[in-house]
C-alpha cells in the first residue's frame, strides 16, 4: 500500500472514531464498533429512534 492510500485509510478510521465519540461512545467502545465493521450511520439512525447504545451495537454487530 502506498503512503497516500495509507494516509487516507488512517483518515477514514479517525473520522469513524470521531463520529462514534460524537454519538456518546467511549473511545474503547468506538474502537470495538469500528473493529466489528459496524457502520456509524446505522448506529446514529437507531440512536435517533431512541434505541439504547448497547442494543444498537448488538443489533448491528455481525453474527459470530
Amino acid at each position: 500500500m502506498n503512503a497516500a492510500l495509507c494516509d487516507e485509510a488512517v483518515a477514514v478510521e479517525l473520522h469513524k472514531l470521531k463520529q462514534y465519540e460524537r454519538l456518546g461512545f467511549s473511545h474503547y467502545d468506538a474502537l470495538v464498533a469500528i473493529d466489528q465493521k459496524i457502520d456509524w450511520h446505522d448506529v446514529e439512525h437507531l440512536l435517533r429512534q431512541g434505541c439504547p447504545q448497547e442494543l444498537a451495537v448488538a443489533i448491528l454487530a455481525p453474527l459470530s
